[in-house]
């Protein structure tokens, strides 16, 4: 099911040593109504 959408997103924190978590801003998670630990996917559509 989708249920929200971000985008044109700019990355502000990144950590090469850790895979599978990313840094989203609580205000933006609220907003789109999306839950900590909640599966999102990541896409660069360049």
């Amino acid at each position: 099911m989708f249920k929200s959408k971000l985008h044109q997103m700019m990355v502000t924190e990144a950590n090469l040593m850790y895979e599978g978590s990313i840094t989203i801003d609580q205000d933006l998670l609220d907003e789109a109504n999306i839950l900590p630990y909640e599966k999102v996917q990541v896409l660069n559509i360049t």
